[in-house]
């Protein structure tokens, strides 16, 4: 399986482009439309969705793995964000790039494609509730 994967570099420069077009695309959303639900975590809102986007690497960083990948893990995530505006979650994101960008390359494959597909999963979901076109640098 692994010989369809793409190098650990290509992951990381993916996940680093993905991160930018994600920010930009969080900076213009509204209080209002932060509120809309995403079509495929109909649980969750744009905020929701997103707050779990920063959340997986803000717990990769602190080692809050219990639970790994299962609802109960996302959803601490969430809840944990709650009351956070999406300003704040951009700048948790931001704080934690540099260093969740060291660990990025340890994380061994085939959980790194994973990580990747669960954030482009989630990339396309907020544009798809915000009724954004998918960013020409995909």
């Amino acid at each position: 399986m692994s010989e369809h994967l793409l190098s650990v570099q290509q992951v990381c420069d993916a996940y680093s482009e993905l991160r930018i077009r994600v920010a930009d695309l969080m900076r213009s959303v509204s209080s209002e439309q932060a509120l809309t639900g995403v079509p495929h975590c109909p649980q969750w809102t744009v905020k929701d969705c997103f707050a779990h986007m920063v959340g997986v690497p803000e717990d990769v960083i602190n080692g809050q793995m219990d639970g790994v990948a299962t609802d109960a893990w996302t959803d601490r995530q969430v809840q944990r964000h709650k009351l956070d505006s999406v300003s704040d979650l951009l700048t948790i994101w931001e704080t934690n790039a540099a260093v969740f960008g060291k660990i990025l390359p340890r994380i061994p494959q085939p959980v790194l494609s994973q990580f990747m597909f669960d954030q482009t999963t989630h990339e396309h979901d907020i544009r798809a509730a915000l009724g954004e076109p998918r960013d020409q640098r995909l």
